[in-house]
């Protein structure tokens, strides 16, 4: 690769004059010389996926690279390509055929790939057949711990089945979710709570419903 003549004489006069200043020459000659190459800044691609209100963020991204990466990036079935960055948002009420994220990279002479295959929200350690006894005024919290991997971040909706309530966080009810799984604080509870409690966790794969069987006891109760 030949230099332009202007980099090189900077170059030289750069190193004889004020060595301590040649690094800040350089940037500014390399952005001013775009036939100058630099590689991007990690090694290979990134598989990148973000969680939002309503879907999720699907990117690859390979970037700092001079001339820029070329990015391709594959999910159920289609392909979005750019340069650097490319990113594509998918709807929870996107019908997913192919739960795979596959990004690949091409700088120069060198590619890159890698992938990722989502799940829908799974716990192997919650069992919907277990019934959880609470006395009438104790508090009690119903948690559910996911397992998989790769769901993100699910949107979480709770439910009393007595009838189908949509449960909302206030002093009564606290909801509090992450990741990682989703926790129903009952406050003080009484008798008409009891029943049947289902958590529905969703993304972009699909939905899993975990349940929780409720039994109040009166205060007296001793069993």
């Amino acid at each position: 690769m030949e230099l332009n003549p202007v980099v090189s004489i900077s170059i030289v006069l750069c190193a004889a004059l004020a060595p301590a200043s040649c690094e800040v020459e350089k940037e500014i000659n390399d952005a001013l010389n775009p036939s100058v190459a630099k590689p991007p800044e990690s090694l290979a691609v990134s598989c990148i996926a973000k969680a939002g209100t309503g879907g999720a963020l699907l990117i690859c991204s390979w970037t700092g690279g001079q001339p820029a990466a070329d990015i391709e990036l594959s999910f159920n079935g289609t392909v979005d390509r750019g340069q650097n960055y490319v990113e594509r948002g998918v709807n929870l009420d996107y019908e997913v055929q192919q739960p795979e994220l596959v990004c690949q990279g091409k700088y120069g002479e060198k590619t890159s790939k890698c992938q990722t295959i989502f799940e829908r929200p799974l716990s192997m350690t919650h069992d919907n057949n277990t019934i959880t006894s609470v006395k009438e005024g104790e508090n009690i919290k119903l948690t559910v711990s996911l397992t998989s991997k790769n769901s993100l971040i699910p949107e979480y909706t709770w439910v009393h089945l007595n009838p189908d309530t949509v449960i909302k966080s206030n002093w009564k009810y606290q909801v509090k979710s992450s990741s990682s799984g989703s926790t129903l604080l009952i406050s003080s509870v009484k008798r008409n709570e009891n029943g049947v409690y289902e958590c529905r966790a969703r993304n972009i794969i699909g939905t899993t419903i975990f349940k929780f069987n409720l039994k109040v006891k009166s205060k007296g109760s001793r069993s």
